[in-house]
Order: C-alpha cells, then sequence, then structure tokens
C-alpha cells in the first residue's frame, strides 16, 4: 500500500515548532468528567521519581529487561533510545529518518514494533535496533502494545485494532466503550493485568480497558504528577502531555511519563484493577 508522506513545507513546520503529533482535538471535558464518575477510580502509591530527558517527545514506553526502551517523535528528531531506568544517558540511540514521525512501540517475540504517525508504516527490529523489515497499515499510528497472541494497536479513534505480528494484518477491531458512549483519543498503550492501558490524549487520565468487551472498566487520575511537577516550576507547552506507560511485571509497577517531561515516574496500585470477562464479548468488536 502507498506511503502517505507530509508535504516538504509541513516537514519543516513541525521541526521548527515542535507541533502536535495529533491533529484531533480533546473530546468536551465536561462530558467525559460525567462519564468517569460512572468507573472506578484507582489509586496508586509513588514508588519514586526518576531522571526523564526534557527534549524527548514521548510517544512509546516499554520496560524490557531492566531497562527502559522509549521512542521519541517529531519529523527530523524521530529516535528510539535505550537507557538504564536511573539514567539519563542512553546505552543504545537510533535516529530515524527525517520524513518518519516515531509513534507507539512495544516488544514482542524479541523483536521491537515501532509505528510511524501517517507514514503508514512500521519497523519491525532486532534487540541491537538492527531493521529486519517493514510492515504497512492504513490510516494514523498512535499506541501499540501485545497481549500472548499479537499486537493492540491505536489510532487516536475509539478503536483497538488487533494485529498479527508477522504481517501486521488486522485479526479483529474493537469499540472502546466509556459509560455506554465511544471513547475516543485512545493514545499510548500497554497491556497488563489482562488489561489495556491507554493515555488520553491532552488529559492525565489512563483508563483500563477490557480487551474482550471493549467497556472501560477503571481509570488513574495522574494530574496529581502534573501538580507535583508545577511546584517543581517545570514549564509546561500545550504538548507537553502525559504519555508513556511501561509495566515491570516483576515488580508490578508502572512507568509513566510525558512529552518533554523532566521526571519519570514509578507507580503502584493500591487496589487490584478488576478482572477482565471473556464471556463478554461486545457487538463492536468485529472479526476480520
Amino acid at each position: 500500500m502507498p506511503t502517505v508522506r507530509p508535504p516538504l513545507f509541513l516537514l519543516l513546520f513541525f521541526c521548527l515548532t515542535g507541533a502536535p503529533s495529533h491533529a484531533q482535538g480533546p473530546s468536551s471535558k465536561r462530558s467525559i468528567d460525567a462519564a468517569f464518575s460512572s468507573i472506578q477510580r484507582l489509586d496508586f502509591e509513588l514508588v519514586s521519581r526518576l531522571p526523564h530527558n526534557p527534549e524527548i517527545f514521548t510517544e512509546g514506553l516499554e520496560w524490557v529487561d531492566e531497562r527502559l526502551v522509549e521512542s521519541s517523535g517529531l519529523y527530523g528528531r524521530s529516535a528510539l533510545i535505550l537507557r538504564k531506568i536511573a539514567q539519563v544517558e542512553p546505552l543504545l540511540r537510533l535516529p530515524l529518518p527525517a520524513d518518519v514521525f516515531a509513534e507507539g512501540l512495544t516488544f514482542f517475540d524479541s523483536r521491537y514494533y515501532l509505528l510511524s504517525w501517517r507514514e503508514q508504516r512500521a519497523l519491525v527490529l532486532n534487540e541491537r535496533f538492527e531493521t529486519l523489515k517493514t510492515l504497512h497499515y492504513e490510516g494514523e499510528g498512535w499506541g501499540l502494545t501485545h497481549d500472548a497472541s499479537g499486537l493492540i494497536m491505536s489510532d487516536g479513534s475509539a478503536r483497538l485494532t488487533f494485529r498479527r505480528a508477522d504481517d501486521f494484518a488486522i485479526t479483529r477491531v474493537l469499540e472502546v466503550r466509556l459509560d455506554g458512549q465511544p471513547l475516543t483519543q485512545l493514545n499510548e498503550l500497554e497491556y497488563a493485568h489482562g488489561l489495556v492501558f491507554a493515555n488520553l490524549w491532552h488529559s492525565d487520565r489512563i483508563v483500563l480497558i477490557d480487551p474482550h468487551s471493549g467497556q472501560v472498566r477503571a481509570y488513574l487520575d495522574l494530574s496529581p504528577l502534573r501538580q507535583q511537577m508545577r511546584t517543581d516550576a517545570v514549564a509546561f507547552d500545550s504538548e507537553a502531555v502525559l504519555n508513556g506507560i511501561a509495566w515491570d511485571r516483576k515488580r508490578d509497577v508502572f512507568y509513566v511519563t510525558g512529552k518533554r517531561w523532566p521526571w519519570l515516574f514509578a507507580l503502584r496500585l493500591k487496589q487490584r484493577p478488576p478482572m477482565p470477562s471473556a464471556r463478554e464479548q461486545a457487538p463492536s468488536a468485529i472479526a476480520q
């Protein structure tokens, strides 16, 4: 399928201005707040606060073999970065071509899968960041994670697409709903405790999605982290939003950060997340 590339003047604009990675606006705050009042809010404890390079425009975050792997976006500045958790300086850094806007990232079956925003292609890389092949898809790429059988992708809409890792073919499309209504702006993803954790773009919330029904079962409100950084006199632009979830399964700790954030936060949930129900299948879960 053809690759869609932005015009040259747009590439220059994005590089110079640090334009947002997505063009859609957030949903109505009033209606969203009312819908969230109908589901469980999970509490968390702050385990630690770790340094994070404020130059990184975080799009994907992964915990792999006791190390942190991160994709950074923007045209002309996109990169894939590997580092130790307590160090800002990378162990390995792969700059990406100027016409690629790096997006969601996941590590599955000893390979990294890295989305691009509008370029309609995903890179498959080995553990040394060497490109093995390029996969293609239609539409935009936002977030990426995986379950035991394959990849799960977001595109900024209310849909999650389940894909085969070998050829990126869609096996299932799931509509995500909150209080009966489609929930859009699904961004960076992480699969943990049998649920899909998803950042909501331009929001301090992370939603927990049942991958069988598409229902939002619970959420995290991480606005206290932003408030803590305001206390530190950290300045934010409009695109310095929460984005990045990595789960350390061994310790059951979540690492979260945001675009151009100076800190990476380690969190532990105080309540066990709700269990997904394999018996509950929504009509919107469409087999391909």
